[in-house]
């Protein structure tokens, strides 16, 4: 397992795709997801641990997300 640490976001960023993430690959509620989608724009860290085998696969979707993070 591998954590990713999400630090913020960058302009185009999207929220609702993002939410869908969190909640279709990572089993967050609607209100968890939110609120981590909402701490994200607030440029508060939120931490996502990821299996090895989709690792690459969740990083290339927040690169185009635009999402900053460090895995």
């Amino acid at each position: 397992m591998k954590t990713i640490k999400i630090s913020g976001w960058e302009p185009g960023f999207d929220k609702v795709a993002m939410n869908k993430l969190l909640r279709d690959e990572f089993g967050y509620s609607l209100n968890e997801a939110k609120s981590a989608v909402d701490k994200i724009v607030s440029n508060e860290p939120v931490a996502l641990t990821v299996d090895h085998a989709s690792l690459a696969r969740i990083t290339s979707e927040l690169n185009r997300l635009r999402v900053k993070f460090e895995a």
